[in-house]
């Protein structure tokens, strides 16, 4: 009041100016009123996807004014234009949100619940939940799996240190990506710390650690974008130890690469081989498949013949001697090879299977946990598809009725049985009732199914069961994107 009374001495023009800028003064809102902060509303809002969920992650108030009592959460499906609300009064500071759509965009806003109101709304946190992929078959290296797409285009995911995941880039990743500049596989296999897909050209190429030449592109350089093999045409299938690789061709040879310290290329070496050489006394092979240091041949006659390293009996040779190829003793009526680790195994015709090698922790499935140089018969198991021996200590089957089986250490879960019992016996995969084809690597596993969907289970510290976390899974977890 002493300014207006003030004012009356001076002009009216100046008066009524005045009493203008009196008037801004009274009714314009301070600035910190103009932009309050709301003490009371959560912060720090996060939503990352899974196959069919999201999982919300907020910051209660860092300095309340008031007790806070649970939190709303609202969902938008329309970029934020309007809300419905999700889920009310939840007392955590985290949420998943069930039932979620693969290609659809959501966001998310939380707000607290006070004694006598609510808070505003947090700051909203959008995701975009990918299509779903199909797959069309899957292979496991030691630490990652890839994928090959109904398009034939790749995608791999877990350890990516050295390269092995071809996305360009040498990070771990817990979901699939996709493999830089290959629309056309066939085939893919991964090695402990590289991967090689055959294409529908008869090309194939590499990606990944390349000390021991495994790249076969006469450099011992890693890449982390895949790069040709010379010399190899007409490829079919490959196959990856761990430090070298293997290619089937369409002629029924086999042409090998890389280290050759244990004879794994099959030339009986003693050092590596950067150029792809043919493995001697191989020309009807039907299929091929590569452990941690050996590789065996199905042949055209239903026989097997392996090479490489016989440490364990993994040759089936009778003994720890052989390193050349060398016929499997007591199998002439095999349907398929699988091999892994420093153990192989066949499923014969009439849905039997044998294995041989490393019998530790029972992995060989004759109740035993002893090594076996030439083949035993798996105890207890119904009438198999397909073997899919893991890298370490143990073995599955995908059986006849679509379900699955696996056997020997349970350490992390790699049985996949919903706990971490060993067994010596069969047990059944949980949850899985159409199984097509599997892989394992080391202490995991991984399904594809007829639904063409793809799951994972067992250890998990790279990321390699697919499912955006680290955490180890007792029984099949849908890999992110595949189903």
């Amino acid at each position: 009041m002493r300014t207006l009374h003030a004012l009356r001495t001076h002009s009216p023009r100046l008066l009524a100016v005045a009493l203008l800028a009196a008037l801004v003064f009274l009714v314009a809102p301070s600035p910190a009123h103009a932009s309050v902060i709301d003490q009371n509303a959560p912060t720090g809002l996060t939503a990352t996807p899974a196959p069919d969920s999201v999982t919300l992650a907020w910051q209660p108030p860092s300095s309340p004014t008031t007790n806070i009592l649970a939190y709303n959460i609202d969902i938008s499906l329309n970029g934020g234009s309007s809300w419905v609300s999700l889920a009310s009064s939840v007392t955590d500071t985290s949420y998943i949100a069930q039932e979620i759509s693969p290609g659809m965009s959501y966001v998310f806003q939380v707000q607290s619940v006070l004694p006598s109101s609510t808070s505003s709304w947090s700051s909203p946190a959008s995701v975009t939940i990918p299509t779903r992929m199909a797959a069309s078959s899957l292979a496991s290296g030691v630490n990652h799996t890839c994928v090959i797409l109904t398009t034939h285009s790749l995608d791999c995911w877990g350890q990516g240190a050295y390269g092995q995941l071809g996305n360009a880039s040498t990070a771990t990743r817990d979901i699939p990506s996709a493999v830089v500049g290959i629309s056309n596989a066939v085939s893919v296999d991964g090695g402990a710390m590289h991967t090689c897909a055959a294409l529908s050209t008869g090309a194939v190429d590499c990606w990944g650690s390349n000390a021991y030449g495994q790249l076969g592109n006469n450099t011992s350089q890693m890449s982390d974008v895949p790069l040709q093999v010379p010399g190899v045409a007409q490829a079919i299938k490959v196959a990856t130890s761990s430090y070298s690789s293997c290619a089937l061709l369409s002629t029924g040879h086999v042409s090998c690469w890389g280290s050759d310290i244990h004879g794994q290329v099959g030339d009986s070496g003693a050092s590596s081989s950067s150029p792809p050489v043919m493995v001697p006394g191989i020309s009807t092979a039907q299929d091929i498949s590569a452990g941690a240091f050996h590789t065996c041949a199905l042949l055209a006659s239903h026989a097997i013949k392996c090479w490489g390293w016989d440490s364990r009996g993994q040759l089936g040779s009778g003994n720890y001697t052989a390193s050349a190829p060398t016929t499997v003793l007591g199998i002439t009526n095999a349907k398929s090879i699988a091999a892994a680790g420093y153990r192989s195994c066949a499923v014969l015709i009439g849905a039997t299977m044998k294995c041989w090698g490393s019998g530790l922790s029972g992995a060989l499935g004759n109740q035993r946990a002893d090594n076996a140089t030439k083949p035993v018969s798996v105890i207890g198991l119904p009438a198999a598809r397909a073997a899919s021996p893991e890298g370490s200590f143990s073995t599955c089957a995908v059986l006849s009725d679509y379900h699955a089986r696996c056997w020997g250490d349970n350490t992390y879960g790699q049985l996949g049985s919903g706990s971490t019992k060993a067994s010596l016996a069969p047990v059944l995969v949980k949850g899985v009732s159409n199984a097509s084809s599997m892989s394992s690597g080391d202490y995991f596993s991984c399904v594809l199914t007829t639904a063409k969907t793809v799951s994972c289970w067992g250890n998990n510290p790279y990321g390699q069961l697919g499912n955006a976390s680290f955490a180890d899974s007792h029984s099949p977890v849908g890999v992110f994107g595949l189903s």
